[in-house]
């Protein structure tokens, strides 16, 4: 019960934050800076590094979340029996139309300083930054209740890197604003901490 109200406890404080840095996106001087970062940020475009960031947000594209949202399902049939794949499958279905409704909410322009690729609808939050959040999140639930406890540390490492690695390969590809993508982390996290403490209470 107790870790169930942790979960409840995060699940407020990122909605929270979600709802000032939404604010902030109005307001001019945080409109600046963040055009300022995003050109800085562009500033280093190369063309390996080009390469790499187009590889590295396609993990957050269609292409990759239907089947992984699948395997996730698999694996967490033949970890938690139907309620595994129950609870991921809502998890993922609920976090794409949260996404949708907040894109249309806050009705954020995408950037136009050099995009490298095209991109659909609004720019608050970033889809791929809350995709991916509650999705590696997931992953990372299930992956550290399989390893040893010293590689539980590990395991949220390369978890923690590639999902910042996603947020900056929006940033890189100009298709999002800095406070997109930690928008996008906040409201994932919020969905994801609210699953885990669904998961903890239906298995109590």
């Amino acid at each position: 019960m107790k870790n169930v109200n942790r979960y409840l406890l995060l699940t407020k404080f990122m909605i929270f934050i979600f709802i000032a840095v939404g604010i902030s996106t109005i307001i001019p001087p945080i409109q600046d800076l963040d055009l300022l970062i995003l050109k800085k940020i562009i500033s280093y475009r190369t063309h390996n590094a080009t390469i790499f960031f187009k590889f590295i947000t396609s993990f957050g594209s269609p292409m990759f979340f239907f089947p992984g949202t699948v395997a996730l399902c698999i694996i967490y049939f033949f970890w938690q029996d139907v309620l595994g794949p129950l609870t991921v499958s809502l998890t993922m279905g609920s976090t794409y139309a949260i996404m949708e409704g907040l894109k249309q909410l806050f009705n954020r322009p995408r950037p136009i300083f050099a995009p490298l690729e095209p991109a659909k609808g609004f720019s608050f939050p970033s889809g791929h930054a809350m995709l991916c959040t509650v999705f590696l999140g997931l992953l990372a639930f299930w992956l550290i209740r399989r390893v040893c406890p010293r590689h539980r540390l590990l395991v949220i490492g390369i978890i923690s890197a590639l999902l910042l690695l996603i947020g900056l390969s929006r940033l890189y590809l100009g298709l999002h604003y800095p406070t997109d993508v930690v928008g996008g982390y906040t409201a994932g996290l919020a969905i994801l901490s609210f699953s885990l403490a669904f998961m903890k209470k239906i298995k109590t």
